[in-house]
């Protein structure tokens, strides 16, 4: 058995304009790792980077995809 517990967070203006710009930059990282970093960041560096992101994104559209097909 699966213990759930649902959450739904009651963000200020403040908190939510906050998280809101945290999620604007975040979003740039992978077009600023595949471009013009690319040129100055070491090798494993750069594909560190790329291979954090892509986990990052992969994990987010499971928890999606979970999400439509369980709505809690």
């Amino acid at each position: 058995m699966k213990l759930v517990y649902k959450w739904t967070p009651r963000f200020t203006m403040k908190q939510l304009s906050l998280l809101e710009d945290l999620a604007f930059h975040t979003t740039k990282l992978y077009n600023i790792a595949s471009n013009w970093h690319r040129d100055y960041l070491h090798s494993h560096t750069y594909q560190q980077c790329l291979k954090m992101v892509e986990q990052n994104w992969k994990s987010f559209f499971a928890s999606e995809q979970r999400l439509q097909e369980e709505p809690a």
